[in-house]
Order: C-alpha cells, then structure tokens, then sequence
C-alpha cells in the first residue's frame, strides 16, 4: 500500500505559496541581471575581436564576428525565455491562489475589483511591451552593425565563394534566431494553464 499523501491547513499552504512566489521572483531578478550582463559581454567582446582581427589583419576572423554575436543572441533569447516560462507559471499557478484583498480596501486604495497580481495584470495589457521591444531592438541592432561591417570589410580580402558561404550561413542562423524570438510565445513549453485546469 502507498503511504497517504499529505495534507496542508490552507494557513500553512498558502505561507509556502508565498515564500516560494519570493524565490520564483528572485530568480527572475537574477536572469534579468545576468541577461543585462550578457549584452555587456556581447558588446566588449565584438569590439575586442574587430580590434584583433584588424591589427593582425585576418579577415576570416572578422567574418567570426556575426556567428560570435549570433552566440551571445542565443544566451540572451534563452535567458528571457526562461523569464518568460517563469512569469508565466507565476501568472498561472501561484497568483490565482493568492487572497483576494476585501472590497472595503480595494475602494480605500481607490483601485476595483477583481484586483489583480502583476503578472496576470502584465498578461491582459492590450499595448506593445515597448520596453521588451527597444531592447529586442537594441540588441539586434548591435548584431546587424557588427555584420554588415564584417562582411563589408572581407568583401575585396578573401575569395567570394567563402564570403558567399558564412553570408548565407550567418542569414540563415539569424532568421531561425529571429523567428525563435517572434514565436516564442507559442513555443513548446508553456503550458501551465492546462496543468490547473483553465
């Protein structure tokens, strides 16, 4: 015979709901920070190598440069997908069991009821994220800089065919990276409103 599951008094359950809505909130914090840094890195890291490359004047390594940048990208979509997952398991899971503040004090603090938790809120905003937007903007546009100067300066410095080849290779990487990123919404992954029944 399996042993009983146990049991929570809902004080207790929703005591631990809330210390674990603290850390899930912690290591989103965490993965916004190590994001911010990865963009740094990426920025460093790009300049440091065109300036290799030109003093030592290898022209193939500066065609490095778009797949070294298409690396970083990779770091920082995952990074915000996983913020993602995690706000969303946090809108889907955790909030809906989080009490309800009385309509006494929700017509106190001037706001109406249902009141909602910051993310199922965030999630029923009818406007363009404009913040997720320009730094999706800012960090593509870092990558498309540092290529385009890549592939400018090895046109007339190595054979065609090779410039022709890392050209479709680095187009094709950042079209999948850029499709990845508009879907990623709907990607695999995200399915906790299935696991509490909505």
């Amino acid at each position: 015979m399996s042993a009983p599951t146990p049991t929570l008094a809902h004080d207790d359950f929703l005591d631990i709901v809330k210390i674990y809505l603290a850390h899930l909130r912690e290591e989103i914090s965490q993965a916004q920070k190590i994001r911010i840094q990865v963009h740094s890195a990426k920025i460093i890291f790009l300049g440091g190598l065109y300036s290799y490359a030109l003093q030592q004047k290898d022209f193939l390594i500066i065609l490095i440069v778009p797949f070294v940048a298409f690396a970083f990208d990779c770091v920082i979509f995952g990074y915000s997908y996983n913020i993602y997952e995690l706000a969303a398991y946090i809108r889907d899971c955790i909030e809906p069991l989080l009490p309800q503040p009385s309509g006494d004090l929700l017509e106190h603090a001037g706001l109406h009821s249902p009141f909602l938790y910051w993310e199922t809120a965030k999630s029923q905003i009818q406007h363009t994220n404009w913040g997720r937007a320009f730094s999706r903007i800012g960090s593509f546009a870092v990558t498309i800089l540092a290529c385009c100067i890549a592939f400018a300066i090895a046109w007339n410095k190595i054979s065609h065919w090779k410039w022709a080849l890392l050209f479709v290779l680095a187009a094709a990487s950042y079209s999948l990276l850029t499709w990845f990123e508009l879907k990623g919404r709907q990607l695999p992954g995200i399915k906790f409103k299935n696991a509490v029944g909505k």
